[in-house]
């Protein structure tokens, strides 16, 4: 069996596993106004879902209810939906897709908004596809949407249309918010939560705010050393004169530093990383041609010096197993910068360049502190840059113990 068959097993496995995303303790109004107290899935929404998962106790089986069946559900302290029939304009903002109609094109859906703010006026929102929107609503009144609007207004000058300033004006008119705070006003969640709690505490009405229970992405810097075990194979690509021949494998040491940046989604399940990795590796054979060449038996000595910085830009996914150990799953894309190179043929010199390659890797961590991960590189071709061609495929198998600073 193929080497990256094991990481494509592993990888299925995992995916497969029970990842501990929690019940926590909610409710859900079904659409005969029954309150049902109950334990949501908290999958940390990125868009607004139309679906959730529930169960009535610890031990009772996981059910779903989507947005036909439910006018709203909650997890306490931390979200809230509230299914509403609203107009919503899905006018895109990308400037290679903008309408040159300046209003709004509204349609009429059963969406589930988000409560970002409850008061005499409340705040909502909707996410979906890189699409957001913002909804208001008056106590006893319809759910509107908050309008803005990217067009265009020629074809190098794009408009914006902020009406939703003016909505703000009308709802939230109060002494303590001056014109000059509206008109700076801007389409995104902070600002516009900013100006509903100003709006209540100048007329001094109670309101709940839904903005500090959202949890936060982070940024992760940990140390990598390594261990690698590395061979150059199919060494025949030099030239079809010559047999194939497998470099003995070697080991070999390399340090990088990972840069991680977990996403503020799904309870920081996911996360993008780069690392930096320097490393250097040294191979010593011979290829002898094939008895059908003209030169029969000719031995050829190769020699073979690298060193590198390796940089693996991917995307990770955690596993949670509990409160202090999680598995993790990443895919990488990986870029190699060559800083020095010598090849030599029977002694003459040259130098490789190196492609890009793809790596896969399965690790552990524990504590927040400490991790251990299993990398495989698939196989990359050196290529001689003096025009003999392809040298062969590079491949790494790698041990990787981190230690995380931060």
């Amino acid at each position: 069996m193929k080497k990256a068959n094991y990481i494509y097993i592993i990888a299925f496995l995992c995916f497969n596993l029970n990842a501990q995303i929690s019940f926590e303790k909610g409710y859900y109004i079904n659409n005969s106004n029954v309150r049902i107290d109950c334990l949501i899935k908290n999958m940390d929404w990125l868009n607004n879902p139309d679906q959730f998962s529930f169960k009535l106790s610890n031990d009772s089986k996981e059910r779903h209810l989507d947005i036909g069946h439910v006018k709203e559900f909650g997890i306490h302290g931390v979200s809230k939906y509230v299914k509403a029939k609203v107009n919503i304009d899905k006018s895109s903002d990308n400037k290679n897709s903008l309408s040159s109609i300046k209003s709004p094109v509204f349609n009429e859906e059963i969406l589930f908004l988000k409560v970002l703010f409850e008061g005499k006026v409340n705040l909502y929102s909707y996410q979906k596809s890189g699409l957001k929107r913002f909804f208001f609503s008056e106590q006893d009144k319809d759910i509107k949407q908050l309008v803005y609007k990217k067009y265009l207004v020629s074809n190098y000058n794009i408009g914006t249309n902020n009406q939703f300033r003016q909505q703000i004006k009308t709802v939230l008119g109060c002494p303590g918010i001056s014109l000059r705070t509206i008109q700076d006003l801007q389409y995104n969640k902070a600002s516009l939560i900013s100006i509903f709690k100003k709006y209540h505490k100048c007329i001094d009405s109670s309101y709940n705010s839904y903005e500090s229970k959202e949890r936060k992405g982070q940024f992760n810097l940990t140390l990598r050393p390594r261990l690698n075990s590395s061979n150059l194979n199919n060494i025949s690509k030099l030239s079809s004169a010559f047999q194939d021949y497998d470099f003995e494998t070697k080991l070999n040491f390399a340090f990088g530093i990972e840069l991680e940046n977990i996403l503020s989604f799904n309870n920081n399940k996911w996360s993008l990383i780069a690392e930096p990795t320097y490393r250097s590796s040294s191979f010593e054979g011979s290829v002898i041609r094939n008895p059908f060449d003209l030169i029969v038996g000719q031995e050829i000595s190769l020699e073979l010096d690298f060193s590198s910085i390796e940089i693996p830009l991917g995307l990770r996914h955690y596993f949670f197993l509990n409160a202090d150990s999680k598995l993790f799953l990443n895919a990488s894309v990986v870029i190699d910068i060559i800083l020095n190179s010598s090849l030599l043929v029977n002694s003459a010199e040259s130098e490789i360049k190196s492609s890009p390659g793809i790596a896969f890797g399965l690790g552990y961590q524990i504590h927040n502190k400490y991790s251990l991960e299993f990398r495989y590189h698939e196989p990359r071709n050196l290529t001689d840059s003096l025009g003999i061609g392809i040298l062969g495929d590079y491949e790494t198998i790698s041990l990787i113990f981190g230690y995380k600073l931060f």
